[in-house]
């Protein structure tokens, strides 16, 4: 099967980037849940096998200290139980499986996953014709949605896999972070990817509402970035308080060279072979529905 060529814009990037950081934010809220003890959870469960937390942390693509912390806590709450001790006495090795009370959790956990999705996709598959699509993902009903071809979603790649969108976001996003190799952070990256964008400057103000990022969180970014000589900064026109930002040469070719590292790495996935949903293909909508809510604060009271 040939995969589909990825393109990365930063619509496409933000969208995934609210999606994992809504799902987060609501896994903690309701349940008490760290998008990492879910994922934990998830493994354990579904395998139905015991692992040691190194190929724990492997699974999830994360570091060894995460992983330790995260079954700790997960032992503490009798929602983990240790098993078989390595003979090196080495932690790393032994065994973690999942208690009953784990599992519960862990499905109660899907079903809060699942309602957000259905929340955060619900206006855009309305606009293109599915309204019922998530409630009947949800109700475990059989469904396919195409447009111009080309499936958008169907419950052969959703049916009794709640976590199926995370789990692409949670991929995508662990691929952004790759950025780091080329000395940015994603949130970097993103502002980079922003201002490629634009053919003039952009008021700082405006940039941190596209990327859904607060005011002085992007100001100590974009203050990084002309310090490393990666974007220019420019007083507002008009005599306006307040400063614009602009893409350098070093700029571009940084995001340049970090953008074709990243679509090269997720083209080759096999999960990308379908556009993972077409995501992709709805990340402006995505972003302009949560849009109009404002700030993540109220993205999160009405999602």
């Amino acid at each position: 099967m040939v995969n589909k060529t990825v393109r990365i814009d930063s619509a496409w990037v933000t969208s995934f980037v609210l999606i994992q950081h809504i799902l987060d934010r609501k896994l903690m809220e309701q349940l008490g849940l760290s998008i990492t003890a879910y994922r934990i959870l998830c493994i354990l469960r579904d395998s139905s096998s015991m692992f040691c937390i190194s190929e724990i942390a492997r699974k999830l693509g994360i570091a060894l200290s995460t992983a330790s912390r995260a079954v700790d806590a997960l032992v503490a709450e009798f929602l983990c139980e240790n098993g078989t001790q390595d003979a090196s006495g080495d932690g790393r090795k032994s065994l973690v499986g999942i208690t009953s009370r784990g599992t519960a959790k862990a499905n109660s956990a899907d079903t809060a996953m699942k309602t957000t999705i259905a929340n955060i996709w619900r206006p855009i598959l309305v606009a293109e014709g599915a309204k019922d699509l998530l409630d009947r993902v949800i109700s475990g009903s059989a469904f396919s949605v195409r447009r111009n071809g080309v499936v958008l979603a169907d419950n052969a790649r959703l049916r009794g896999e709640a976590t199926y969108v995370f789990a692409i976001c949670n991929r995508v996003i662990s691929f952004t972070e790759s950025v780091a190799v080329f000395g940015l952070t994603l949130p970097e990256y993103r502002i980079l990817l922003l201002l490629s964008e634009e053919a003039d400057p952009i008021p700082l103000r405006d940039l941190a509402a596209d990327l859904f990022m607060w005011s002085n969180d992007a100001s100590l970014r974009c203050k990084g970035l002309f310090q490393r000589g990666l974007v220019s900064r420019h007083p507002l026109p008009a005599k306006r308080h307040g400063l614009c930002y602009g893409l350098t040469d070093n700029g571009y070719r940084a995001v340049q060279d970090a953008t074709r590292h990243m679509e090269a790495e997720l083209s080759s996935q096999p999960w990308t072979s379908d556009g993972f949903l077409n995501l992709a293909g709805c990340a402006d909508s995505i972003v302009r529905h949560l849009r109009q809510f404002g700030d993540m604060n109220n993205i999160l009271r009405q999602i």
